[in-house]
């Protein structure tokens, strides 16, 4: 059965979900959509299905499949090309967070011109990406990257040799398809990697500063349902109901961090950008030594997140102390590393990789302040 909710944007969830998107590219008016995707979609077989879809609602179909996981300017530009080439007016991004990025800001690059750093979110989240977009669809092929349900998107500009970060109402989707279908190809580790880095980013949304209810009640709900779900979905691919759930709760969590994350992002991003491992992973990985340094400025929050993780304590000073160790157990059962030193991150590069992830703005959500020193024993404590 699929459902439809109607926040932050449309979304409909369930198997065959995708089949809706001649459907709905219709009714947003398009004539002629471009695809954008990356080669693994492709080899996977989605793509003729969705240019059928398409094609049966009299809809043409331009596919770009060159995007990177890691968008580059310059595959964002080809797209462009492709799109003005094709005379579309409709905007598709399927696959993991890469391309659904690509596909939101070749929709900005349709009305706006060039160059594109010129758009660039300031610190104080200031951007020049205003008016109306071209309608755009995005199918999350992936459970872990939420950039359907966001407003921001990245690309790396190869120039500077930087990833650029954009942040404006305008992009996000108008309409979300979330398939269950479409991730029953993944292994079990990648399974695993997605759901705990949306576990990840779901505590650290919960716990970070700012009084936000309704970002928390998704936070707390998006960590149930991964919990609930998770070790199902990475031992058996076939099961859509427990996939369609990592799916939504990785929407969640996506909703729940625009309340602002915190120190595990930026460590995580530091070693992501460093050594090119898995950002979800990285996270997890340091999620417990974070909850431990936090655990004195938000006991309650980190006891609340502890009996959704199983922990049987009774009293708000032992939950929020077992929770670190609760997650430790989660990697251990879905086998997944529990140490920078099993990622093969080298000791010696501990204090750069701290001085790269103070210059990270996630951490200033953080409930307590981190100073690089603070930083630097954390990628200490998980090494």
């Amino acid at each position: 059965m699929i459902s439809k909710w109607s926040f932050p944007t449309t979304i409909f969830s369930g198997a065959g979900a995708a089949e809706k998107i001649g459907e709905e590219a219709e009714r947003l008016g398009g004539k002629a959509a471009l695809i954008v995707s990356d080669p693994s979609v492709r080899r996977a077989g989605f793509l003729e299905k969705l240019v059928r879809s398409l094609e049966k609602s009299g809809v043409g179909a331009t596919v770009y499949d060159a995007s990177s996981v890691h968008p580059l300017e310059t595959e964002v530009f080809e797209a462009l090309d492709e799109y003005q080439g094709s005379g579309s007016d409709v905007l598709i991004g399927i696959g993991g967070g890469g391309p659904v990025d690509a596909a939101k800001i070749v929709r900005h690059l349709a009305v706006h011109a060039p160059p594109l750093a010129r758009y660039e979110a300031s610190s104080e989240g200031e951007t020049g990406i205003q008016g109306q977009l071209p309608p755009m669809i995005a199918i999350p092929t992936t459970a872990g990257a939420a950039s359907a349900v966001s407003i921001g998107a990245s690309v790396t500009l190869e120039a500077e040799n930087r990833r650029a970060k954009f942040s404006a109402r305008p992009l996000l989707p108008d309409v979300v398809l979330l398939d269950p279908e479409l991730t029953r190809h993944q292994p079990p580790r990648q399974t695993a990697l997605e759901g705990v880095g949306s576990l990840a980013r779901s505590i650290e949304a919960d716990c970070a500063l700012g009084n936000h209810p309704m970002a928390e009640a998704i936070a707390l709900q998006a960590i149930e349902l991964i919990l609930r779900n998770l070790e199902e979905a990475a031992q058996d691919s076939e099961n859509l109901e427990a996939r369609e759930k990592l799916l939504e709760a990785a929407m969640m969590s996506g909703v729940a961090s625009e309340k602002g994350l915190g120190v595990t992002a930026s460590l995580a991003r530091a070693v992501s950008a460093r050594f090119k491992v898995d950002s979800g992973l990285v996270s997890a990985i340091c999620l417990p030594a974070v909850i431990d340094f936090n655990r004195m400025v938000v006991p309650a929050k980190l006891a609340r997140i502890a009996k959704i993780l199983g922990v049987n304590a009774h009293d708000e000073e032992a939950l929020a102390f077992e929770a670190p160790g609760a997650i430790r157990g989660l990697l251990k059962r879905i086998g997944l590393e529990e140490t920078l030193r099993d990622l093969s991150v080298p000791e010696g590069e501990l204090p750069a990789l701290a001085a790269l992830a103070i210059e990270d703005e996630a951490h200033s959500n953080s409930p307590r302040p981190a100073t690089e020193k603070d930083l630097l024993f954390l990628y200490r404590s998980v090494f």
